[in-house]
């Protein structure tokens, strides 16, 4: 009964206006200046304002394909759904923990051949709005809330940044180009900045992020309510979303069996290399 009321909430969520964007970037003030560095830490993707933090580890999906033969330790059922990190470290043998890294636990670095993949860059549609129900119960402010969008999505420039990929040999389907997300005060505008990223600012009911893509969905960045009770990141090249709260509320979203998720330090390495416990893959040079 659970899941069928979130669907039915997420539903009603659809029907709320999505988040506008805005040109005044002051709101992001506070964000600017309080992350340090680039993939430094937790602390590079949320400010060190927070009682407690958490992460959130994304699904993992298993790939098809030679990996399946260069790994022999890893045991790969027929028709498995998505797995949590927790299934790959019981197959491999290694180690959850606050800084695991998927490429310790799977044994080998994003650009080798390997047999499962977790999500990257984006935080699942159904977790998201899972999120939106621990988040809104957290803050005064749900109806206010900021969203930075990363400014690098083909799809918000529209025309020949939205590629087609031609799959199984079928000729390739012509389409007018797409139009950009955004109006050109917009897309051309200023951008929150923070080390190595730049982003788009928009404000909107926590509820009401929309699918600005036609196709596919993107999940926001960066989310913070106006009572800046909450910080939310989900970097686009990790796979995991990092968020700083009450202690209540990290709480919460660990004990929720909806998510694979940890208490977190500000310190903490977010780097694929950081993993001091599996120990480090480097990637080939």
């Amino acid at each position: 009964m659970e899941a069928v009321w979130r669907a039915i909430l997420w539903a009603i969520a659809l029907n709320l206006p999505k988040p506008r964007p805005v040109l005044d970037l002051t709101p992001a003030d506070w964000l600017t200046a309080g992350v340090e560095g680039f993939a430094l830490g937790v602390r590079s993707l949320i400010p060190d304002r927070f009682e407690a933090f958490g992460r959130i580890l994304h699904p993992v999906g298993r790939i098809i394909g030679q990996a399946e033969l260069s790994a022999p330790d890893v045991h790969v059922p027929e028709g498995e759904p998505a797995l949590r990190w927790a299934d790959i470290a019981e197959r491999t043998g290694r180690t959850i923990h606050p800084g695991v890294q998927f490429d310790s636990l799977i044994g080998a670095p994003r650009e080798a051949d390997r047999p499962y993949e977790a999500e990257v860059g984006t935080l699942d549609r159904d977790l998201y709005a899972a999120l939106c129900d621990l988040l809104e119960a957290h803050t005064s402010t749900p109806q206010q809330c900021w969203f930075c969008l990363w400014d690098g999505y083909g799809q918000l420039q529209g025309g020949a940044a939205v590629a087609k990929l031609d799959v199984g040999g079928a000729a390739p389907v012509d389409e007018a180009p797409q139009p950009p997300a955004f109006e050109p005060a917009i897309t051309h505008g200023p951008r929150v900045s923070i080390p190595g990223r730049e982003y788009l600012l928009l404000e909107g009911h926590l509820r009401g992020w929309g699918h600005f893509f036609a196709e596919w969905w993107e999940s926001p960045n960066i989310i913070w309510p106006e009572d800046r009770a909450w910080c939310v990141a989900t970097e686009i090249d990790l796979d995991s979303t990092y968020l700083g709260g009450s202690a209540e509320l990290i709480e919460s979203l660990v004990a929720d069996d909806r998510f694979e998720a940890l208490e977190v330090r500000p310190d903490d390495p977010i780097d694929t290399t950081g993993d001091t416990i599996n120990g480090p893959v480097v990637p080939p040079d």
